[in-house]
């Protein structure tokens, strides 16, 4: 009985290391506009390593064979961040 607690109580902490860090992780932003050259988005959360965002970006550029580049400024104070295509 007593192996059976210490086995539960284990596989318990387990699932709460991965919850977790599976919570840490960055979320996709929410993309608010995507035409073919650019796309501006608001990330889903604050102090993230912006690495979703980039991300995000790069896979929509590639749709016309091109890199997402950072907007110079592309941060207006209101949370959205904006890449061109080139």
């Amino acid at each position: 009985m007593r192996r059976r607690k210490l086995f539960l109580g284990g596989v318990s902490l387990f699932a709460g290391v991965v919850l977790a860090s599976l919570s840490a992780c960055d979320r996709p932003p929410t993309t608010l506009r995507d035409p073919p050259g650019s796309i501006t988005m608001k990330p889903d959360s604050q102090g993230g390593s912006g690495s979703a965002a980039k991300e995000t970006a790069q896979k929509h550029c590639e749709s016309w064979d091109k890199n997402a580049v950072r907007a110079p400024a592309s941060d207006s104070g209101n949370g959205t961040v904006t890449y061109l295509c080139r």
